[in-house]
């Protein structure tokens, strides 16, 4: 019988720390979702297939030449898989282990079912899934169950893609749960590339500068309602758009006073999530969501849509802190509420559903309880 490996991811939704954490040494609090990503590998010989539902269902087939995985990139529309499998493979030879065929199927419930993105991370969570699957496929079983390889992995492949984020969305997929994210100095881990050290070095002896990552305590009262705006919206577009437009306005809020007052706002989260204070947490969510506005509009980026601003606006009627979660100009929005305030919760859920907001289940791990 042919080995097979299944391997999954969660999605992502930032709290707090948007766009700062693009920048080295700038920090987040990012949540995996109960949305997952699911890849399997099936062994096969001779040729390869990539088929996934996030690409309706188009069948992508590769081959192998001197050992290296080969494909025609005019009919690649896999380009993070792809990469992934050269990043995992690259290791794998490194280790004396002869590289193998193989059928890898990807199925997701990061979007809808007419295969619109929800905005949860799809493309963190296909690198992490794929990067665990590929690594159990090798036998490499270790590897595959520690998440700061596996991160590490993703982050080569998303670099090596030209992604442009702060590859938060890659530690919530391979860590789960509630994290406190800081994100490292890429021009490093560029430069230990381009000098041509080997991928076991980068990935397990060498220190990235800047990085860490640690759980995240969320008090068992709390509850996160997740709204989806049906309003798809590409991150890597919206940090394209943060070059700094020829005017004075950015010196209002230059990029170290921006990252100072986002860091200091990341931390003063991290005691309200564990003690569950909703006073705490809406004063400062509000304090994220202003600075984050006041950021976008110098840089002239559309931030907070009609439709999350509702979402806010209805929140805050029932004195719940609220605000748009990442790149903002659409996807999804955020509100904190206590478990047990039912009536509250159901008003709030009718009232955003009136507008046509999709409220997507979400429920945290228990591990990440205080």
């Amino acid at each position: 019988m042919a080995l097979s490996i299944q391997a999954s991811a969660p999605g992502k939704l930032y709290i707090a720390g948007e766009y700062a954490v693009v920048h080295p040494g700038n920090e987040a609090v990012i949540t995996s979702t109960p949305q997952r990503l699911t890849v399997t590998i099936k062994e096969s010989s001779h040729t390869g297939l990539i088929h996934s539902q996030l690409m309706n269902g188009l069948p992508l087939q590769w081959y192998r030449r001197g050992g290296d995985l080969v494909i025609d990139e005019r009919e690649n529309p896999y380009h993070l898989i792809i990469a992934a499998l050269k990043v995992v493979e690259g290791y794998v030879k490194e280790k004396g282990i002869p590289v193998r065929y193989y059928h890898l199927d990807v199925s997701s419930d990061l979007n809808n079912s007419d295969g619109v993105k929800y905005g949860l991370g799809s493309s963190g969570a296909v690198t992490i899934a794929t990067i665990k699957a590929v690594l159990a496929f090798y036998g490499l079983k270790q590897e595959a169950k520690d998440p700061m390889f596996v991160y590490k992995c993703g982050v080569i492949t998303h670099m090596q893609s030209g992604n442009n984020g702060s590859y938060g969305d890659l530690a919530c997929s391979a860590f789960e749960g509630v994290i406190h994210y800081t994100s490292p100095n890429r021009q490093t881990i560029k430069t230990w590339l381009e000098e041509g050290l080997s991928l076991s070095s980068i990935l397990t002896e060498l220190e990235w500068p800047h990085l860490a990552i640690q759980p995240v305590l969320i008090h068992p009262s709390l509850r996160l309602i997740v709204g989806w705006t049906g309003e798809p919206v590409s991150t890597a577009q919206q940090l394209d758009n943060l070059n700094a437009p020829d005017d004075l306005k950015v010196q209002d809020m230059p990029l170290n006073l921006f990252s100072s007052l986002s860091n200091n706002l990341v931390r003063d989260l991290l005691p309200a999530l564990a003690s569950g204070n909703l006073t705490r947490l809406r004063f400062v969510l509000e304090d994220c969501r202003q600075l984050l506005i006041r950021y976008t509009t110098l840089h002239r980026i559309s931030f907070e849509t009609p439709k999350l601003k509702e979402l806010v606006q209805l929140s805050k009627k029932e004195h719940l802190p609220s605000k748009s979660s990442g790149a903002g100009g659409g996807d999804c929005g955020i509100t904190f509420t206590h478990r047990l305030t039912t009536a509250v919760n159901n008003r709030l859920i009718s009232a955003l559903k009136a507008t046509e907001i999709i409220i997507l289940p979400f429920e945290w791990e228990g591990a990440y309880n205080a």
